[in-house]
């Protein structure tokens, strides 16, 4: 699908560019991507440690406080440890960095607390401890380089999500007077609101603009494509 030269991606651009139409869009898996993609990586025995850990430290206030005074006591370059987040794969990197930079406080403290976890003083656990943080820190600049596509295409996706709400300054040139009128069409904005979170009738009331948009028109039937069946119309945050 996305050989650089014999790929369908590349060949439908060749194709396009001989015929002297505008180079189409090509995305990879719109969804989760980051998410999925760890999802390869055989990381559970070092996450659920850390997870159970970090819960058992933040879940209650007070042994929260005496953790973070511990590490205050012991001078510790940092002061707590950080949640996990499951939705958000780089809060996975972040959080296996600072604990493992936390490794020998929380086992103190643990220790102290009477909860001693056998794990910490385990070498091998403490190998795949070093290789996940590595290996995270590794994917989060490929990921950054992998998937830019996506931030080169953030205005066009947002326009999308809500034109009437879009600021015109930050539209590129082509769309910025047809969006304007858009805003200031009172009657469709009104529309627009009535069927917002309907993913069915978002799609429709793209399609169905005024001939008054056609360049507006034209770039939502093309994000449109982009999409499939599915359309998204909750507010978009690239990776």
């Amino acid at each position: 699908m996305t050989g650089r030269k014999n790929g369908l991606v590349a060949l439908v651009q060749k194709k396009l560019e001989e015929e002297g139409v505008e180079e189409a869009i090509a995305l990879h898996c719109i969804i989760h991507q980051q998410a999925l993609c760890s999802k390869c990586l055989p990381c559970d025995n070092v996450m659920s440690v850390v997870v159970k850990c970090v819960n058992q430290i933040r879940s209650r206030g007070l042994k929260h406080r005496r953790f973070r005074a511990f590490l205050e006591e012991m001078g510790s370059e940092y002061g707590d440890v950080l949640y996990f987040t499951e939705v958000c794969w780089i809060s996975r990197g972040n959080v296996l960095k600072r604990f493992f930079e936390l490794r020998e406080e929380v086992k103190a403290f643990m220790e102290k607390d009477g909860k001693a976890v056998s794990e910490l003083s385990d070498h091998k656990w403490l190998m795949d401890l070093a290789f996940l943080v590595d290996i995270t820190h590794t994917l989060e600049k490929e990921f950054d380089h992998r998937f830019a596509d996506f931030k080169t295409h953030r205005a066009t996706f947002q326009i999308f999500v809500d034109p009437f709400s879009f600021d015109v300054q930050d539209a590129p040139p082509v769309l910025q007077m047809e969006l304007i009128d858009l805003q200031c069409n009172s009657d469709l904005k009104a529309k627009f609101r009535e069927i917002s979170g309907k993913a069915d009738m978002h799609g429709q009331f793209l399609r169905e603009l005024p001939p008054s948009f056609p360049e507006l028109s034209r770039m939502f039937k093309r994000t449109m494509c982009l999409l499939g069946a599915h359309i998204c119309v909750k507010s978009y945050s690239p990776p």
